[in-house]
């Protein structure tokens, strides 16, 4: 087993000119459950936040694996060269998943950001729900009473191509389209005086890079707990989350 995870607790406001990573790595790694395996979406591309995989390490998992549809390395990972659509793994094969601000690149044109751009698929951009596969095949391979740690930019809903930022609406149809789960969910914005907690209601006329944000202006955390069956209570946390 991993060792446990340290605490979330920022004196707010905090992180005057920082980017959403100031919030949604530390808030990310503060819910790890101390399971063996673990998987990390998006694997290529974490190395470009030291912090996180400083972090990752400092929890001394002991089976780190990840997943990214780039050949690029990612040392100290166990890697899949795959799509997280459809990411070949056994059925509950990992006890907590991360995905950090990747599912809203999903099937979007990430010709802007990635390279090498020829390992794209030719057709770049699936307009039929691939943020809901990605969803559903994340849930598939997390075993019962695993967690899914998401983070989104969200606020007002905008489509930019290559992502898009979340608004409740989205996220609420997201959530109730996947299979049963127990969800948490945590709401932070960016102001003059840095990033706050704040409800998802707040964060209603919030677009990508508003109050003079380096990027997101707002930020959705999400610790979504897989459970073997739909029952009442799941509902109902489901139906809370906007």
């Amino acid at each position: 087993m991993g060792q446990k995870a340290v605490e979330f607790n920022p004196n707010f406001p905090y992180g005057v000119g920082k980017s959403e990573r100031v919030i949604e790595i530390p808030w990310a790694l503060s819910r790890y459950n101390g399971g063996q395996r673990v998987l990390e979406v998006g694997c290529s591309f974490a190395y470009e936040n030291p912090e996180y995989i400083g972090g990752l390490r400092g929890l001394n998992i002991p089976e780190l694996h990840g997943i990214d549809i780039s050949s690029v390395e990612a040392p100290h990972f166990i890697k899949n060269t795959a799509d997280i659509r459809e990411s070949g793994y056994e059925t509950g094969f990992f006890d907590f998943i991360l995905c950090i601000s990747t599912l809203e690149h999903v099937g979007r044109d990430n010709t802007k950001y990635y390279k090498p751009v020829a390992e794209l698929s030719s057709d770049r951009q699936d307009a039929s729900g691939p943020d809901e596969k990605a969803m559903t095949e994340m849930l598939r391979i997390l075993n019962p009473g695993g967690r899914l740690i998401l983070t989104i930019p969200f606020g007002k809903f905008v489509d930019y191509g290559w992502f898009i930022n979340y608004d409740s609406r989205h996220v609420a149809d997201l959530f109730h389209r996947i299979p049963p789960a127990k969800i948490h969910a945590e709401y932070f914005k960016y102001t003059d005086a840095g990033w706050m907690p704040c409800s998802a209601g707040d964060l209603g006329e919030t677009a990508y890079g508003d109050n003079s944000a380096p990027a997101a202006a707002g930020l959705g955390c999400f610790e979504i707990t897989r459970v073997a069956r739909f029952n009442q209570r799941a509902r109902q946390t489901i139906e809370n989350i906007g």
